[in-house]
């Protein structure tokens, strides 16, 4: 058996077998802190600052050098290039070297330990990401500074590489077509390591406690992306087991992707319509090609991140009218400008918030700066001129809130009208349900748009008050809640009432013990990332719509996550055959 069997959060599926390497920056605890003379300051200064000039030109070449099916990370990248000058940083060292008379790479490392002191109080997932980036900028440029290279890779060897943690940076700048698989210590299922993972097709477990203490450099592994699983140094017959899973996974991916452009029929004849979630134009192919009917929605913020300058309507009706065209006449969901909170555009003026989640975001954000939503807007309702598209807007909480915003498309309407441009007209747009008020007044928003798409994420995050990436509470950010059924339930319920449709485009969409149950609200049309859309469409195949139906007529009985997870999970494997055990064998902890 094998010597030791590590367990963390699996999140992308598949098994892989390799030798690993620990891919180690300049660790913190081990340097000792030096003092330097007077004298020394200026030299100290001078080496901090060449040091910070070669973290960022190392950002720099993995920009260049960026795959194009990992374009979604060049945001990550840039962010971590730009955190290379952030003033804290700079000063908080340059101040420590000058007044306390510390070495460089010591006056680094106190300047981190400060910022990470400053906000350990705020329980914010947008300042406890910033400081954990903070903190990798922080060790390349602490590499530069000691002349540490944390890669340990052969040229040419494939290996399983894991790590405290990894910004796309680091495995751009390794050989990615020899990363059989990834593990990180730290990380959740929103870590860069997790995305990149995903973007490439490899098994990936994060969140894996000792790690660091438990590897050792060349030891032979086994990484279990299902079910979130690292064996080292495992004995044969493991091995062999192993191979045959990875073997039967592989063909189970390559039977479902031959039916991926087929379109996704219940057994009992219920078409439901399984669109995809993008946020670039270069992502469009590859949902095609996963079996994507369309866009359900449309990241349009991703234009904003990763440049230091505002992009002009010029720029934004290309994009739009390019995703517009690659899209050949399937349909496609714009929203709107999603900024604030953990997503700050470099280009536009954010004010410091102790808590952005509940801050200035999204919609709000739109309506404080009029001029930038109507910019949007412009180039939206140009691009979609004869397109087969919607708009929809993120985080509305009332009536009044969509009236501003009817109001704005109105005047922008008329603008466009008088300067004899051709526009959309009659544009279909609708809101993001992911406040329990939008819940609450449903029936009244209901009567002044044309859809509701549910943001599953959110809506769950601000109906439990609950952290997701905050590990103290992240178990109790249940997505089948009987509150969040409830509240899908009665967006549903009005939604039909008054003649509109319903999409689901958050993490429920994708998650195949969720499914079943968006099919018994019953929801209209389901919408997530390219990876997910060959397993769900096999998952609708093997499903009927009255089973569904009943399922949740059940459901909304029950008192408990518990029972309702209990009740799901069961349902799943009664209704699925066994080569679907693959596809949520992975979920097998996560729901009790």
């Amino acid at each position: 058996m094998a010597q030791n069997i590590l367990h963390g959060i699996p999140i992308s599926g598949g098994i892989a077998i390799g030798k690993l390497i620990y891919m180690q920056h300049q660790d913190m605890d081990e340097l000792s802190t030096s003092y330097i003379p007077y004298s020394e300051i200026s030299r100290e200064q001078n080496r901090f600052a060449a040091a910070v000039a070669e973290a960022e030109q190392s950002f720099e070449r993995a920009l260049a050098s960026l795959p194009d099916h990992l374009v979604n990370e060049g945001d990550v990248i840039y962010m971590h290039k730009m955190l290379c000058r952030d003033p804290k940083l700079i000063d908080n060292t340059n101040a420590n070297i000058e007044l306390k008379l510390l070495s460089a790479e010591s006056a680094l490392q106190r300047a981190l330990e400060e910022i990470a002191r400053e906000f350990a109080e705020i329980e914010d997932d947008f300042f406890r990401e910033t400081v954990n980036d903070l903190h990798l900028v922080g060790e390349r440029i602490m590499d530069k500074l000691t002349g540490k290279d944390p890669y340990n890779l052969k040229e040419g060897e494939p290996v399983i590489l894991m790590a405290r943690d990894l910004s796309p940076a680091d495995t751009i700048e390794l050989s990615l077509d020899n990363v059989l698989a990834m593990v990180t210590e730290d990380g959740g299922k929103t870590s860069h390591a997790g995305i990149l993972a995903r973007s490439m097709g490899i098994p990936a477990v994060v969140g894996v406690v000792g790690l660091g203490l438990t590897v050792r450099m060349g030891d032979t592994a086994i990484v279990d992306g299902l079910k979130g699983t690292i064996l080292l140094n495992p004995t044969e017959e493991e091995k062999a087991r192993y191979t045959e899973s990875a073997q039967e996974y592989e063909r189970y991916k390559e039977k479902i992707s031959q039916k991926c452009l087929d379109v996704a029929e219940t057994l009992d004849g219920h078409r439901v319509e399984v669109m995809a979630n993008v946020g670039w134009v270069e992502e469009i192919p590859k949902a095609t090609l996963a079996g994507a009917e369309g866009v359900g929605l449309y990241r349009t913020e991703y234009a904003f991140l990763n440049r230091t300058s505002m992009p002009t309507e010029a720029e934004l009706f290309k994009e739009y009218s390019d995703a517009v065209q690659a899209l050949e006449g399937k349909s496609v969901c714009f929203r709107t400008l999603d900024l604030g909170s953990d997503k700050q555009a470099p280009a536009l003026e954010h004010q410091p918030e102790a808590n952005p989640a509940l801050g200035l975001r999204a919609t709000r954000y739109c309506l404080r700066h009029p001029q930038l939503f109507r910019a949007q807007l412009r180039a939206l309702l140009r691009a979609c001129a004869g397109a087969h598209a919607s708009l929809m807007f993120p985080l509305v909480a009332d009536l009044t809130e969509l009236r501003k915003i009817a109001h704005i498309v109105s005047e922008v309407r008329q603008e466009l009208a008088d300067q004899k441009e051709i526009f959309a007209r009659d544009i279909s747009m609708g809101v993001m349900v992911e406040l329990p008020s939008t819940v609450i007044l449903a029936d009244a928003l209901a009567e002044e748009i044309d859809f509701f798409s549910i943001g599953t994420n959110d809506l769950t995050q601000y109906t439990l008050g609950v952290d997701r990436a905050n590990a103290q509470v992240s178990h109790l950010y249940q997505p089948l809640h009987p509150t969040v059924l409830h509240s899908i339930r009665r967006v549903v319920d009005v939604a039909h009432q008054s003649g509109i449709p319903v999409n689901v485009c958050g993490e429920m969409a994708a998650d195949p013990y969720c499914l079943p149950v968006l099919l018994g609200m019953p929801v209209d049309t389901v919408s997530m990332s390219s990876q997910a859309i060959p397993g769900i469409k096999s998952l609708i195949r093997q499903l009927s719509l009255e089973e569904c139906l009943e399922l949740v007529r059940d459901l909304l009985k029950a008192n408990t996550t518990s029972r309702v997870n209990r009740m799901v999970r069961e349902f799943v494997y009664s209704k699925t055959k066994g080569e679907m055990a693959f596809h949520f064998s992975h979920l097998d902890g996560g729901y009790e």
